[in-house]
Parts: C-alpha cells; sequence; structure tokens
C-alpha cells in the first residue's frame, strides 16, 4: 500500500509503507463502477424468484403431462372409473380405506340382503307360478321353483356385483359399493360367482331333496351363523364368503341408510304377523274347524 503526506511526496529517509507518521494519509483503492446492465438486460437484483413448484408434480415436468389426481368413493365427483382403485393394499391384502368411506357393517348389508331376496322371490315366483299352474305334480313343482329361484339370485347378484354401480339395488339404498379388497376394482365374473356360491344360497335346493332336508337346513342354518361371525369380528368387515372371493364393501361416513324402517319391516314381517296369525287361528277354536270340515264337503 502506499502513504502519501500532505503534499503528495514520501519525505526524505522515509518509508512509503510506514504508516504509522502522523503527516501520512493512506490513498484510499480506486473504486470501480459497477457494471451497466447492458440494453435489455434486467438487473438479476429486479429479476423475481421462480414460482415453488406444484404439489404432487416432479420438477421440470409439463403440468399438462402429470395425471390427473385419482378420485375417492364417496367424494363429489361420484364414483371412479370402472376399475378404478379405492385405495393401496396393506401388508394384510386388504384395501385402505379411501377418505370419507369406510367398511360396511353387518347391519346394512344383512337388511340390503334380505330386501334382495324380496326383489328374487317376486321374480322368481313369477315364473313358478306358471309351472305350477302347468305342473300336476306338487313337489316337481315346488323343486322347479327352488331351481329357479337359484338361477335367478345366481344372475341377479352377478349382474349386479360386476356392474358399474357395483351395487344392487338393495345396496344402494344403504349406499354400499363392493369391490375387490386389494386395490377396490370392480369385481370380475369368477369373483361374483365364487362370493355367491359362499353365501350358501344353494344349500336350500338340496334342502329339498328326499332324506337330506333336515341335515341340510342345519348345516345351511350353522354356515349363515359362520358368515354372520366372520363378518362382525373381521376389521375390514369380510366374512368368509368376501376373503373366499377376496372382495369388500364400503360405505360412505354418515350414510347409513333407511336402518330403523328397514328393521321395523323386518320385525312386522317375521315376528309381529305370525303372531297376530296364531292368536288369530287360537281364537277361532272350534270354529275353524267347522269351516274345514264344512268346504270338504262342499268340495
Amino acid at each position: 500500500m502506499t502513504w502519501q503526506g500532505s503534499g503528495g511526496q514520501v519525505p526524505p529517509g522515509g518509508s512509503d509503507d510506514d504508516p504509522t507518521r502522523p503527516d501520512w494519509d493512506p490513498v484510499p483503492p480506486p473504486t470501480v463502477p459497477p457494471a451497466s446492465p447492458s440494453d435489455g438486460e434486467v438487473p438479476s437484483a429486479l429479476v423475481p424468484p421462480p414460482p415453488p413448484p406444484t404439489v404432487g408434480t416432479t420438477p421440470g415436468t409439463p403440468p399438462s403431462t402429470m395425471p390427473p389426481p385419482a378420485q375417492a368413493w364417496g367424494q363429489p365427483g361420484g364414483h371412479p372409473a370402472p376399475g378404478g382403485a379405492w385405495g393401496p393394499s396393506t401388508d394384510a391384502g386388504y384395501a385402505v380405506a379411501p377418505v370419507g368411506l369406510r367398511y360396511a357393517g353387518a347391519l346394512p348389508r344383512f337388511l340390503a340382503y334380505w330386501l334382495d331376496g324380496i326383489l328374487i322371490g317376486i321374480i322368481a315366483g313369477l315364473f313358478t307360478g306358471i309351472i305350477s299352474a302347468a305342473a300336476p305334480d306338487s313337489g316337481a313343482a315346488a323343486l322347479a321353483g327352488a331351481i329357479i329361484g337359484l338361477g335367478v339370485s345366481l344372475l341377479y347378484f352377478m349382474a349386479f356385483w360386476t356392474s358399474s354401480g357395483r351395487a344392487t339395488p338393495g345396496m344402494r339404498l344403504f349406499s354400499l359399493e363392493i369391490g375387490a379388497a386389494g386395490d377396490g376394482r370392480t369385481l370380475s365374473m369368477s369373483q361374483a360367482a365364487i362370493r355367491w356360491v359362499a353365501l350358501g344360497s344353494w344349500i336350500q335346493v338340496l334342502a329339498l331333496l328326499p332324506g337330506l332336508g333336515g341335515l341340510l337346513g342345519l348345516v345351511g342354518l350353522v354356515w349363515a351363523v359362520a358368515l354372520l361371525v366372520t363378518t362382525v369380528s373381521s376389521p375390514t368387515k369380510q366374512g368368509l364368503h368376501d376373503r373366499f372371493a377376496g372382495s369388500a364393501i364400503v360405505q360412505p361416513i354418515g350414510r347409513d341408510g333407511p336402518v330403523i324402517p328397514c328393521l321395523i319391516l323386518l320385525v312386522l314381517l317375521v315376528v309381529v304377523l305370525p303372531l297376530l296369525a296364531l292368536v288369530g287361528l287360537i281364537a277361532m277354536g272350534t270354529q275353524l274347524t267347522e269351516i274345514l270340515s264344512e268346504v270338504g264337503t262342499s268340495i
């Protein structure tokens, strides 16, 4: 560094690098002017920072090329496209219920199945009535009616389970929806067939065979109880029929459906009406016997 006196010269005998002399002032370093931006160039201090990357996109990838987010069941916008998944699989092989959904309990599923059974009975009854009118043998007519009812039940459930709606009319009443347990996709025909067989409806037909009615009736009752217990105890509400078929049923949270009205209707049909009929028969007493004897005599 060069040091100069007040006159700008170094005194004789002095050293130009001795900064302790009182009459010397340090020469400030030359000031370099900042570079002027060229024409059309914006100073870096005025350039705004780049926007933050969009959540869910990869840096450097145009947003238009990114796939749209998956639509979960039960969210605004309706159901996903047929075959769409409802959630990732866990280590146990079961799907994680999507946001806004839960695995459906045993009560709404039972009521939906019962209502579907009424519809199936009405459809099968029409065909059975035609056969009964044409067939003189009552036993053969009953067996044919049971087989027809079994076929209607198979076609009914397989058609609705594998449809785009993934629900029967009874299930729709309770906002239930069925799908594959691993990824929530629409059931295949083979899955639907396995699930229907595992429900055990076919046991009713075999119970009509001579000599096997009592035994198969007991087997059917035990199997129905096993399905109910395994469904209630499962964390994903999957009974044995769902485990065999690899299926699961979900329901929107807060939408239970008409559970109470259906329970009242079920109690009326199964308990109250038969009791009223029994009480009426007992009250009639001997009058009923006289009425039946008069009917027999007139025939």
